[in-house]
């Protein structure tokens, strides 16, 4: 049945004139710092170089590119939605990232982001003594004949000085080539797994000399599969990322576009995008743009041409800085020719480095009578909301809501499911995390949640201490028990990771032990034992390499694995 609700809205937005009048450019994540207004928010590209245990992941990202202990990260799978963390460690160049909330494991490579406090990035000002001392032995001189005509104190000082805009700049590329790879074997019928994957990514500035910039991201994965006495599976799939061309969204000009294959970048909660997309910039920092074309399958080959799509948005903003922004998105798509999906985007940030900020997006998916499993109007089908406290000395408090339905379309994206199910099914956590130092080399932290789905409810709490300097400088260790308890489970368990820094060299040790009690089953299978020892190694060079590489063993009941992996990267 075709679905009506929302076209007139988004006819409404499609039909907003491009304006070329005066605005304040926008800082997006490629073009170069001296292109953009100081808009409060420095936004950086990272990925995923490995994966640790307790949820926590390292990328390639570290203080020389402004990140700090505490930051926020959002990591985007290729499907599936956003998933956010924290940054628990922080080098010179790489991090660790705490995920957060409920999800499967991010794979190695994934990409994400972090938006930063523009005032990181600062060219710090020399200051003086505030009483100057004047050597009274040299000789007094005319008084100065040139004044600053028209400077006032606060004024910047390089005023006069126009901007080399983006169109007189040289043509510069810059990117990274990266490979990596995992293996997986076990006991269970002599099982192996395992992947491939080489791929580049490129960002040309300025090709035509209009000013504009052209990306890529392309890569070839190769998978393989083999069982004892079946048929060994193995494919190789060539796939394309990004391939697009953009032009604007600098203080020269407020207006930015986009054409191609990229992920939507008003609201990237729309996913990736063939297609055309423009954004408007306006002064005092509210933002508004449209987008049309289709939606690729988040599948490994990325199939377009099936899911049609267009879509608009606003964002507000309480000021240039945007501390406060409230953005509210619609997007409507066809599958095959026939109405699909009327998807409503809302979101609310706000942010303060030294106080609490408050994130949250809300997915609300709009249905009428013949959709399968659910009744005619809105329902709320999927929400993350986190609010973080951070102070001065080091502590902080992180609390997390999240609640995620799956919606009734016809995209492939979601497997087809019994409507009773569609209707019933559901998930909701929430939960809080706490850290404080007690010592300057001491840390003591807790987590704990509770949840409820369509069939069962439970919670989770998980203690632990983090000691710096151990044995050695330059050391962490963190000790910590944990535990689950739902309607037809208990786990128990407890983790210990051992961690060492030296200049661009970090590697880390984890050992973690957990028994699980299934309710229902026989007494010789109800008490499964699950032991892993994981180990993971990063080492970069200033010269832009970076080398990962992680193995593991694990044992459960009578079975046994061992995993190794690799993730190599060259970025120029």
């Amino acid at each position: 049945m075709r679905r009506e609700c929302g076209t007139w809205i988004l006819l409404a937005a499609l039909g907003v004139p491009i304006a070329h009048g005066q605005g304040t450019g926008e800082r997006n994540e490629a073009a170069p710092a001296q292109d953009a207004e100081p808009s409060g928010v420095e936004k950086i590209t990272l990925r995923v170089t490995g994966i640790l245990a307790g949820g926590i992941v390292t990328i390639d990202r570290g203080t020389a590119d402004g990140l700090r202990e505490g930051d926020r990260v959002t990591l985007r799978p290729l499907a599936g939605k956003p998933r956010p963390g924290r940054v628990s460690r922080v080098d010179e160049r790489s991090a660790e990232v705490r995920l957060e909330g409920p999800g499967g494991v991010i794979p190695v490579g994934t990409r994400g982001f972090a938006q930063l406090p523009a005032e990181r990035f600062a060219t710090p000002v020399a200051v003086g003594p505030a009483t100057p001392q004047v050597d009274e032995t040299l000789p007094e001189h005319a008084p100065w004949e040139y004044t600053d005509d028209g400077f006032e104190e606060g004024m910047p000082l390089l005023r006069s000085i126009d901007g080399v805009r983006p169109q007189d700049r040289a043509p510069i590329v810059t990117g990274r080539v990266f490979s990596m790879g995992d293996l997986r074997l076990t006991s269970d019928d002599g099982r192996k797994d395992g992947f491939l994957r080489l791929g580049t990514e490129l960002h040309y500035e300025n090709p035509a000399e209009r000013g504009g910039q052209l990306y890529f991201i392309g890569e070839v994965n190769h998978r393989m599969t083999e069982v004892n006495g079946q048929v060994d599976e193995s494919v190789s799939i060539g796939r394309l990322d990004r391939l697009s061309y953009s032009v604007g969204g600098t203080r020269f000009e407020p207006s930015r576009h986009e054409f191609g294959r990229f992920l939507h970048d008003g609201v990237p909660e729309f996913g990736i995008l063939d297609g055309y997309e423009w954004n408007q910039r306006l002064e005092g920092g509210h933002r508004f743009g449209t987008s049309v074309g289709f939606l690729p399958e988040p599948t490994p080959k990325m199939s377009t041409g099936d899911d049609f799509a267009v879509s608009g948005f606003y964002q507000w903003a309480s000021d240039e800085r945007e501390r406060l922004t409230a953005t509210g998105a619609y997007q409507k798509s066809w599958h095959n020719g026939d109405a699909d999906r009327d998807l409503f985007v809302f979101k609310l940030d706000y942010w303060e480095p030294e106080d609490w900020d408050f994130h949250a997006t809300t997915w609300v998916d709009w249905y009428t009578e013949g959709d399968v499993g659910k009744g005619a109007g809105p329902e709320l089908t999927s929400v993350y909301a986190s609010s973080t406290r951070r102070f001065a000395n080091g502590n902080g408090l992180l609390f997390t809501y999240t609640h995620d339905r799956l919606p009734s379309v016809d995209r492939y994206e979601f497997p087809v499911l019994d409507p009773l199910l569609l209707a019933t099914e559901r998930d909701d956590r929430l939960a809080g995390d706490g850290w404080a130092w007690v010592r300057n080399d001491r840390r003591l932290f807790a987590r704990s949640g509770a949840w409820v789905d369509q069939e069962d409810f439970g919670g989770d709490l998980e203690l632990g201490v983090e000691q710096l300097d151990v044995w050695i400088d330059g050391n962490r260790t963190e000790l910590s028990v944990f535990g689950s308890r739902g309607q037809f489970s208990t786990l128990l368990g407890l983790r210990t990771i051992y961690g060492v820094q030296r200049n661009l060299l970090h590697w880390s040790v984890s050992y973690e032990y957990f028994q699980s009690n299934q309710i229902g089953f026989t007494d010789d299978n109800d008490d499964l034992d699950h032991h892993r020892l994981l180990g993971n190694l990063d080492l970069t060079r200033h010269s832009g390499w970076n080398l990962s590489l992680r193995g593991g063993l694990e044992r459960w009941s009578d079975e046994f694995a061992g995993v190794a992996g690799f993730y190599l990267q060259r970025s120029f």
